[in-house]
């Protein structure tokens, strides 16, 4: 077969889920030496196409050639064995073990093969090796979990690094890394592409896509839509081809009621380490944006109102009454709901249906007598989940089953049939897709027009500017600037921030 310098194709590539076309005939091919982006609408087929890549997945018919040679990739052995590297988007990791361990995982060298009796010494400077030859410098001695979420990533790069990978699979690489940290990984990306590493980029950023990516293909619904040099598409004709329609991000022109009432007021908030005399009132009706670099104390705020951190001095008032922040329980008492960054681990149960999430902790709702009354509780979640317009089959669905932006939705439809009036966000849109974002935006500013007060974090200032009314800064636990979105800009925000 040939294949120039494409060290990968992949040709007719079709998977088949119970219900689910998964992927019709997908061809891809990937040149040595480049960055190659993989781009779509969650659902689209990305992560089977990588899982059968990596060998997580079969696939149902198609041929896979690395290097001109048709290979069978049955399993993640045979696919790491082709040298192929994979780096998930959730790490996985060993926190306690040092990063040398983590590296050489399963490969440590021996003194003698005889005897099992791991030789440190050549581990710790193989693990010094693969990190220099990333640039990165830190101590391999030191466990890994002494290090922060960038340099997890670049352990996990340098893992598959000494696996003698040339074919690197990166999966929403940037979703826990700060402005600071992303662009220290694409110098490393860049690095590897200089050296003749084939890279695969996943990313619902499309800025990131234009910054690093050489080509780029499409997925929607299975199928692929083609593949494009970066520099013959712009972000609306791929937006256009990810969604079927044309989605624009608006700087938000909403003036908010000015006499509007406050509905939550911090004085004066401080958290040992965290924050300090954070003070701010929320509207009934607004939508109040935190930003700020990751550890700028955004999220820290959510969690004090919360009952999720122990505050050491200051007041919260709701509705102009003292309000102490106990515990989960209490802030859901005082009708706050709270959707966490980690929507799968802190926010839903995904063995279970939609109805089940949606009605966990208030079966009250739903009670007829001593038992569930399964026609209200179908009518009650079907009634949010049409108003939603969640995706789904039916309301007994297992969550876990949906897509990333549908699963988003049901977290927020939990605390809406509780009938919340305070809406904390911690990045809502965050590893969604385009269209799945627009329809987020249009569901908060339904939810903010009915009166609900939204405090939402995002380190997406686009976001921010298309959400919010108005805006907090946030830099080591301090609240540095205040702004309204219909009078201001990103640069000036921004500023503020660094």
């Amino acid at each position: 077969m040939e294949t120039s310098n494409e060290i990968l194709v992949m040709k007719n590539i079709s998977k088949k889920y119970p219900g689910v076309q998964a992927l019709s005939n997908v061809s891809f091919s990937l040149y040595a030496g480049e960055v190659h982006a993989i781009v779509g609408a969650n659902g689209a087929g990305k992560s089977t196409l990588v899982g059968i890549l990596s060998g997580a997945r079969n696939k149902d018919e198609g041929s896979i050639y690395i290097n001109g040679e048709e290979v069978d990739l049955n399993n993640p052995l045979s696919a790491i064995e082709k040298g192929i590297g994979y780096v998930p988007q959730e790490l996985i990791l060993c926190e306690k073990m040092s990063v040398a361990e983590n590296i050489a995982l399963n490969r440590q060298p021996r003194f003698n093969k005889s005897l099992p009796v791991i030789d440190k010494n050549q581990m710790y400077l193989d693990a010094k090796k693969i990190m220099d030859q990333l640039g990165i410098e830190i101590d391999v001695k030191l466990p890994l979990g002494n290090y922060q979420a960038s340099t997890q990533q670049m352990v996990m790069l340098a893992t598959a690094l000494s696996r003698n990978a040339k074919i690197m699979i990166l999966d929403e690489p940037t979703s826990s890394l700060t402005k600071k940290e992303i662009q220290s990984l694409f110098t490393v990306i860049k690095k590897l592409r200089d050296a003749g590493h084939a890279l695969i980029y996943i990313s619902h950023r499309l800025e990131e896509v234009f910054e690093i990516a050489d080509r780029c293909t499409v997925l929607r619904d299975g199928q692929s839509l083609g593949t494009f040099n970066i520099e013959d598409v712009n972000r609306d004709m791929l937006v256009n081809l990810i969604t079927g329609k044309m989605i624009t991000n608006e700087v938000n022109t909403r003036i908010l009621e000015p006499n509007a009432k406050i509905k939550l007021s911090m004085e004066n908030i401080s958290v040992p380490g965290k924050l300090h005399e954070i003070s701010f009132d929320l509207r009934e009706g607004e939508v109040l944006g935190l930003f700020g670099q990751v550890g700028s104390g955004r999220t820290e705020i959510l969690r004090s109102i919360f009952g999720l951190e122990d505050i050491e001095s200051g007041e919260i008032q709701i509705d102009n009454q003292v309000y102490t922040a106990k515990s989960p329980v209490n802030a859901i008492a005082h009708e706050i709901g709270f959707l966490t960054e980690d929507r799968k681990n802190q926010g839903l149960v995904l063995n279970l249906s939609i109805a089940d999430n949606f009605l966990m902790g208030i079966w009250k709702l739903v009670r007829k007598w001593f038992t569930i009354d399964e026609k209200k509780k179908a009518a009650v979640s079907q009634e949010k989940m049409t108003s939603l317009q969640i995706k789904a089959q039916n309301v007994f669905q297992e969550v876990g089953s949906l897509s990333g932006g549908n699963q988003q939705k049901v977290v927020l439809g939990k605390w809406l049939i509780r009938n919340s009036k305070i809406l904390l966000l911690d990045e809502p849109t965050k590893g969604i897709d385009v269209g799945a974002k627009a329809e987020f935006y249009r569901i908060i500013r339904d939810v903010a027009g009915k009166g609900i007060s939204v405090l939402l974090v995002s380190s997406e200032l686009p976001e921010i500017m298309t959400l919010c009314d108005r805006v907090l800064v946030l830099k080591d636990g301090r609240i540095t600037g205040e702004f309204m979105i219909s009078t201001s800009n990103e640069k000036e925000i921004l500023e503020k921030a660094l």
